[in-house]
């Protein structure tokens, strides 16, 4: 009988069954959720990989690259930035943003298609390179190929090659 009552007052709609109902589920989703928790703990996952880590970074410089979003791409790149080539010198990152402003003026940042499927990934250690990520716009195609660091704040850009200026 007791077992009666029960669905009998779990169906009735009032308020206190409501009430009741809600915390019960309440009460579940917590539980399901701290066992979610513990059982993520338990597998012993550190995170994403190195390599998934760089292809996020890639992902994040490409767009904000289309986007044309000078703030967000210069989050990809590291305080200790740094390129001396044939294409361009950008001696640090004040001067690598100088560039990439005057690129976004002359529209080089236009109507850009980005893929790095083709790219290469090698890893040693807290240095990486990207190599190989076609870009292209209304004006031509190059080469990019990226250095990498591994700093605190995780996988950053230290220096850009542009190949096929």
């Amino acid at each position: 009988a007791a077992g009666w009552m029960w669905h009998a007052t779990i169906g009735l709609n009032t308020r206190e069954s409501n009430t009741m109902s809600t915390k019960t589920f309440c009460h579940m989703v917590v539980v399901a959720l701290a066992a979610v928790a513990l059982v993520g703990c338990a597998t012993g996952g550190k995170g994403p990989s190195d390599e998934e880590q760089i292809q996020t970074l890639v992902a994040a410089w490409k767009a904000a690259v289309i986007a044309q979003n000078t703030d967000a791409l210069m989050a990809t790149c590291s305080e200790a930035f740094s390129h001396s080539g044939y294409e361009y010198d950008a001696a640090d990152k004040a001067a690598l943003r100088e560039f990439v402003d005057d690129c976004d003026d002359m529209g080089y940042f236009d109507d850009v298609e980005i893929s790095s499927e083709g790219a290469t990934t090698a890893i040693d250690g807290d240095s990486a390179t990207v190599t190989g990520i076609e870009f292209s716009n209304n004006q031509g195609s190059v080469t990019i190929d990226f250095a990498l660091k591994k700093e605190k704040a995780g996988w950053l850009i230290t220096d850009m090659t542009i190949h096929g200026l």
